[in-house]
């Protein structure tokens, strides 16, 4: 009876592990994206770190996030965070821009709905 329990147990622990990681409840570390770009291409995946620096230019907002693993510049269309905050963002990668022989690769927040 004893090991029906510990099976029944470990399974449903399995399940919920497989669950909150397939719901994109836990971060991606800044360091694999920056490492594999392109394994997440078209992705949407969660991010979460702090807020560093930002920045709005005439066509484009951004704001760079910093987790313990690496920085990457996340552009938005929301209003910038202050700098300082901590954030969870979810957004997908974009092909890295590409500045002489530096490729930068930036995350783009997915829009936030508005509740009417």
């Amino acid at each position: 009876m004893k090991s029906k329990r510990r099976i029944i147990t470990y399974f449903l622990s399995s399940s919920l592990v497989s669950l909150v990681a397939c719901a994109g409840l836990t971060p991606t570390p800044v360091h694999e994206l920056l490492m594999n770009p392109r394994d997440y291409e078209g992705k949407s995946i969660v991010i979460s770190g702090n807020v560093t620096d930002r920045s709005s230019l005439l066509i484009a907002r951004y704001f760079v996030l910093k987790d313990k693993t690496g920085e990457i510049q996340v552009f938005t269309d929301r209003a910038l965070p202050a700098v300082g905050a901590h954030l969870r963002v979810r957004g997908h990668v974009k092909q890295p821009l590409v500045f002489g022989s530096t490729d930068l690769v930036v995350f783009e927040e997915e829009p936030v709905a508005t509740r009417n």
